[in-house]
This record gives C-alpha cells, structure tokens and sequence, in this order.
C-alpha cells in the first residue's frame, strides 16, 4: 500500500525520505524472513529495491552492518524457504543448488571489521544457522552424505558448531545478550542438530566428533545462564542427550523439567521480531 517496493516510487521521493523508505523496506525484509524460517511461513517480500545508501550516512557504521544482514537474509530465497517449508522437490532441492546456497551465504558478509561487536555477533551467528539449516534440509531431502562434498558431510555441523563456539567464547556478555531470544533460538537449533550428528556417529572415537561432543557441552552451557538465567531452550535439549556429551554434564544441565511444564512445547513457541534485537 506504501508503495516501499516500488523502486519507481521511491525515486520519486524527496532523498531523505526514500533513505528512510529503503530502511524500512529492508528491515521489515529481514524480520519476514527470519519469522518465514522460524515459523516454516511464506513470504511475500522480496529484494525489490535498492539498499539504503551507507557512506553518505549519519551513521556509515550502523548502517554497513545493517546492510550486512541484508545481504545475508537475501541469500535465504523463496526457494530455500519452500524446501523448508517442506516442499520437497527435487528441482528446488538438488546437490548443486544446496553448494550454491550455502556458498552464497559465506559470500554476504564482508568487511566484519567495521561494524560494531554487536551487529557481528547476529550477523556470523545467523550465517552458521543458516549454514545448519540448509545442511538439515538437505539430509531431509535425501541428499546422502558424502565425503567429498564438504556441505553434505556427516561431520559438516560439528565444524559450524566450531565456528559458533568460537564467535560466542570470545564476545562481550553483554552484546551477546542483547540480541534476546533469537540468539538463544538459533544456538539451539545448532545445539540440536550437532547433537543429532553426534547420535548418528555414536562409538566413532575420532578427533573430529571428540571435539564435537566438548563444543555440545560448551553450548549447552552457554545456553544455561542466557541474560542471566536458563535459557527456555536448555532443558529440552538435555533431556534428548544422555550420556551424549561423553561425560557428566555439571548439575545445572542435568535437572528434569519443572513439574506441569510440558517442554516439548518450547519448540513451537517463537517471538516475532527477533532480528530486531540489538540494532535499535
């Protein structure tokens, strides 16, 4: 109805005007895409216009990382999001588009260095999320595992898992927290498939899935004092692990559900707007 898809449109408008226009266009992208994901929705906005000029800005910063997490989410195409969604096509889901996707997502980001530490942090989060998530949604499709492709590999995740235990060990609590909970949610969808990955390499004592087993740990720790309390995510994800981790897990991983608390539950619930979380 505001016309913030229509390039035509926006030209017209005074420039001020149309920088704000771009800015709302896109940060509503971005929120419909991550929701789309989380919540397996369609969506109905696409990167239609130009993106917000960043050098000529009152806040170049700012506004390169916001850019950033554009390019990011506009990696994630319609269809990535009908493949998971559950379309399961084998045009739309192919060993050659799953490379091509998840090469793509490595190519969006750039020039990390001068955006602030908090706009890192969601940015290369939500990039290896993603990454696990088209992992995922190639497994579901049938797309076996093989080991001379390193996207469709039995021990891809334990490596982006690597990565994010990385990110998060060496940030500030605070701008990690800033972020909510779809930071929370994102580590746990990580969590949760390293732990499948780790459950269908059960008994291989090789390095690579040793360390998997310390970064699950790590993880689940992390999530255990999330903005100074346990995450909503923590207890549904040790209740499927077991004796996983290899070793005891520390008391605070190890306690049952709270009494009448069905945490299966968890799962379905989602809050909308979490990639707004840190950028305001």
């Amino acid at each position: 109805v505001l016309n913030l898809d229509d390039e035509h449109a926006i030209l017209e408008l005074d420039p001020t005007e149309a920088q704000w226009r771009r800015r709302l266009y896109w940060l509503l992208f971005i929120t419909e895409r991550a929701y789309a994901i989380q919540r397996r929705k369609h969506t109905r906005l696409h990167p239609s216009i130009q993106l917000p000029l960043v050098f000529s800005s009152e806040d170049a910063q700012l506004l390169n990382g916001f850019v950033n997490l554009v390019h990011l989410f506009s990696a994630v195409n319609d269809d990535f999001v009908k493949v998971w969604r559950g379309q399961r096509k084998k045009s739309l889901c192919s060993e050659p588009w799953l490379a091509g996707t998840q090469h793509a997502l490595d190519a969006t980001a750039f020039a990390l260095q001068d955006v602030t530490e908090t706009q890192q942090l969601d940015i290369e989060v939500s990039r290896e999320w993603l990454h696990v998530l088209a992992w995922q949604m190639g497994v579901s499709n049938g797309l076996l595992w093989s080991p001379h492709d390193e996207f469709m590999r039995l021990d891809y995740p334990v490596g982006l898992a690597k990565k994010v235990v990385k990110i998060t060990q060496g940030a500030n609590p605070v701008a990690l927290d800033s972020h909510g909970i779809g930071m929370e949610q994102k580590l746990s969808d990580i969590v949760g498939c390293l732990a499948d990955v780790l459950r269908c390499a059960a008994g291989d004592q090789s390095e690579t899935f040793m360390q998997g087993r310390e970064y699950l740990n790590i993880l689940l720790q992390q999530l255990s004092s999330r903005r100074g309390k346990e995450s909503r995510y923590l207890r549904p994800l040790v209740s499927k692990m077991g004796d996983l981790v290899g070793y005891p897990m520390s008391p605070a991983l190890a306690l049952p559900a709270p009494d009448g608390v069905d945490m299966g539950s968890v799962y379905e619930e989602q809050e909308v707007g979490s990639e707004l979380n840190g950028w305001q």
